[in-house]
C-alpha cells in the first residue's frame, strides 16, 4: 500500500492499493474478512487508545477532533 502525496486539504488522505492485493482479498470467505476486520480493530484499539478512531470520526462528520 503506497500512500499517495498529499495535495489540497491537509485532512485528504488516500491509499493507492495493488490489484493483486485486492484479488487476495477477494478470495478470503467472509468470515475470513471479518475476522481480519476485527483483528485490525483490535490492533488499532490496542496501539491507539481510542484516539484515531474519534479523530476520523470527526473528520467524517465534517467536523475537527478535540
Amino acid at each position: 500500500m503506497k500512500r499517495k502525496k498529499q495535495t489540497g486539504s491537509p485532512r485528504e488522505l488516500s491509499f493507492k492499493i495493488d490489484r493483486e492485493r485486492l484479488l487476495e482479498f477477494s478470495r478470503i470467505s467472509p468470515a475470513g474478512r471479518l475476522d481480519w476486520l476485527e483483528e485490525a480493530n483490535r490492533f488499532i484499539a490496542q496501539v491507539d487508545n481510542g484516539r484515531l478512531l474519534k479523530k476520523w470520526l470527526a473528520q467524517r462528520g465534517g467536523r475537527t477532533a478535540a
